[in-house]
């Protein structure tokens, strides 16, 4: 009889390590969704020590890619085919660890009651080719977006509809992620464009004091930085040129323009 229960117990057992494991499986398919690049969210102790309400995101990206949409001219009212470059993104708050604190530390900016921090994205996508690089803000395209949605099979929020009260920190083993997803579009993008780099911001609240050249000082926000080639020609565009070089990286645009840090 021992014998019996002991069988049926490895079985059960077997049974829900097998379940267990499919489910993990099938969570971390949907869960990628796509999404074959992401950049972790971090924290100096400097900047946990400055910021109490300190948000970090954890980014996950999709290729750059192409679509080719009718979109009305603001200007005129006519429609107008455009070309359109868009990157999806997909982001998550993650909890920061303030292990790097010591119990003596405390944040500089303290207050009674945090208010709550916005997610509030940007982007701009600078070419980097020759000597003059040319600088693309981040377009709102409703027109593009519903038909990008329909290519993608989800809905995709552009850079205005998107921002929101950022979610509370959910960890990775958290089946409730409460990710948020994003689309940024382009347009008129130089067809002889061969490097480009896209800079993002608002995916954390970390902020440095940085000095100008001329001696100032300067808050500046961190930033996201990704950078991209295509070795492609000006005649067919092909979103299956675009390749990206590298992996994202957590910056301030201080090591981009040479101010000096504090």
């Amino acid at each position: 009889m021992l014998h019996l229960k002991s069988n049926y117990y490895l079985k059960l057992l077997l049974c829900s390590f097998v379940f267990l494991t499919g489910f993990k499986s099938l969570h971390a398919q949907v869960f990628s969704e796509g999404f074959d690049q992401a950049t972790k969210a971090t924290a100096t102790g400097n900047e946990l020590r400055g910021l109490e309400n300190l948000f970090g995101m954890e980014v996950q990206f999709k290729p750059m890619r192409m679509i080719a949409v009718s979109t009305t001219n603001p200007k005129t009212g006519k429609k107008e085919r455009k070309l359109v470059w868009y990157l999806l993104y997909r982001c998550v708050n993650r909890p920061l660890n303030r292990e790097k604190l010591s119990s003596s530390d405390s944040p500089v900016n303290q207050r009674d009651k945090n208010p709550e921090s916005i997610f509030s994205p940007s982007f701009v996508l600078i070419t980097t080719d020759g000597n003059a690089p040319l600088k693309y803000p981040d377009e709102v395209l409703p027109e593009a977006v519903e038909q990008i949605n329909k290519r993608e099979g989800r809905k995709y929020l552009n850079t205005v509809d998107v921002i929101q009260t950022v979610p509370k920190p959910t960890t990775v083993k958290d089946i409730r992620n409460d990710a948020i997803y994003g689309v940024v579009t382009w347009t008129d993008i130089d067809p002889e464009t061969d490097n480009f780099t896209v800079l993002m911001s608002g995916f954390t609240n970390a902020y440095q004091i940085m000095k100008t050249p001329d001696g100032k000082k300067e808050s500046v926000e961190k930033l996201l930085k990704q950078d991209f080639w295509r070795p492609g020609d000006e005649f067919e565009e092909e979103e299956t040129e675009i390749r990206r070089k590298g992996s994202p990286e957590w910056l301030y645009p201080g090591d981009l323009i040479g101010l000096k840090s504090k």
